[in-house]
């Protein structure tokens, strides 16, 4: 539960060298509730330190065809999964993104030839990963626009949607068991109340965080 940091400041001709070291408070089990409380996680020694090393694997993350990232691995391949994107690829640390879900693009994830079970992580506000489009939808009480085939992120709902849900904070990819269509890969953006009545097997596939969005994560202290 210790992190340092060193720096080296030139003033003239003196050369100070500095090593700042921190110890960060973590939770208790008993306050381990909610994904979001995962955000108090920003290195992977933290999560070695919390969860145990042989609960956390060092990984490959496939933001696109073209860009990866190195991550950590909570529990991987299981009912508990949990992807950690680091923003210092060097020191696996600075969290940048956590990914919640089951069939995700970690390495481990696409060379693993079984199905994952359900997450059971969910968010404070009850959105978890596996639920259906029109529950999701009765979770938010409003109807949202959410991308389509013919977008860059297909199944991404807009993160200006309005209802009971805060989209921007919480970014929720929808994946789809009927919509290898002509008429879905046409579609920019879709409705989720269209996307009902059409009767799309829609549900929640991942679900993003991004600790600049929610709320700050306080400093180790020294």
């Amino acid at each position: 539960d210790y992190t340092a940091e060193a720096s080296v400041i030139k003033h003239d001709s003196t050369t100070w060298y500095s090593i700042i070291f921190y110890k960060k408070s973590l939770p208790v089990d008993s306050d381990l509730h909610f994904a979001e409380d995962l955000l108090e996680f920003t290195s992977h020694e933290y999560l070695r330190y919390y969860f145990g090393e042989q609960n956390v694997k060092k990984d490959i993350y496939y933001l696109s065809e073209k860009r990866v990232g190195k991550c950590s691995v909570l529990f991987p391949n299981t009912n508990r999964q949990v992807v950690f994107l680091w923003g210092d690829q060097v020191n696996n640390c600075d969290l940048s993104k956590i990914y919640i879900g089951g069939q995700l693009m970690a390495e481990s994830n696409l060379e693993y030839e079984n199905n994952i079970p359900e997450n059971l992580w969910r968010l404070k506000s009850g959105v978890r990963p596996g639920m259906s489009l029109y529950q999701l939808r009765k979770l938010n009480d409003a109807a949202f626009n959410f991308n389509g085939g013919n977008s860059r992120n297909t199944g991404m709902v807009a993160s200006d949607s309005t209802g009971k849900l805060d989209f921007k904070k919480e970014c929720v990819i929808l994946g789809c068991m009927n919509c290898t269509d002509p008429a879905f890969y046409k579609k920019t953006i879709i409705n989720s109340d269209d996307a009902i009545e059409e009767e799309r097997i829609l549900f929640v596939h991942t679900i993003i965080l991004d600790p600049g969005k929610n709320k700050s994560v306080e400093r180790p202290s020294r």
